[in-house]
């Protein structure tokens, strides 16, 4: 019983001094060729695994616009796809990599962030999925290419029966400073004294009651 209540004791400082998942926020804006298709806005991103990689957990403030082929997109709101299923290796005329298929089957993605890099970048397999307008959209790096592609689909539609589909290359994405670099998450940091001092609370009530178990 004692080994429990110094267990117990020790638990507010471990939670205390345990370091939280690295958050950041981006800011971004992909730009195609002469302006057609445009998207801003900010990326909030999660450190993942190794130094330097991002998982994008979501887009504020978004925008997409695209007058390519007939379509009319204005400024519509952008909703990040999230990360759904498992990676599984994909491999096609145009390169290869760990991915994610979207939902509709069309478009490959990963929702990964590279910083810091020259410039920061999506990977050149995969990228960042996101839905405008009932469109699913992915912007990823051109193969082997420091240039950008936007690949534009009906979102639902499988890559069979898709009738709408529009790509927009060579066109560049920049990415700016991390706009509260190191903000802290999960948990949040006034939760932690909140439950430290519970912890202590409960130990004391402990003691009052049985302090030959301490």
């Amino acid at each position: 019983m004692k080994r429990f209540s110094l267990a117990l004791l020790a638990l507010p400082a471990f939670l205390a001094f345990t370091p939280a998942a690295s958050a950041d926020t981006f800011s971004f804006s992909f730009i195609g060729v002469g302006n057609t298709i445009v998207a801003t806005g900010i990326f909030a991103a999660t450190e993942i695994g190794s130094s330097g990689v991002y998982n994008i957990t979501g887009i504020e403030n978004g925008k997409f616009t695209d007058q390519n082929n007939g379509l009319n997109i204005v400024d519509a709101p952008i909703t990040l796809i999230p990360d759904a299923g498992s990676l599984s290796y994909i491999s096609t005329v145009d390169g290869a990599g760990m991915d994610y298929n979207s939902p509709d089957q069309t478009e490959y993605y990963d929702n990964e962030l590279y910083y810091p890099a020259t410039p920061y970048s999506l990977d050149d397999w995969g990228g960042i999925l996101f839905s405008a307008d009932g469109y699913e959209v992915s912007i990823a790096q051109d193969i082997g290419l420091t240039t950008y592609g936007a690949w534009v689909s009906v979102l639902g539609e499988d890559a069979d029966s898709n009738s709408a589909y529009w790509a927009d290359t060579g066109s560049n994405i920049n990415f700016g400073e991390p706009l509260n670099g190191d903000v802290q998450k999960t948990p949040e940091l006034p939760s932690l004294p909140l439950l430290a001092t519970g912890l202590l609370s409960l130990a004391f009530i402990l003691y009052l009651g049985r302090p030959d178990i301490f």
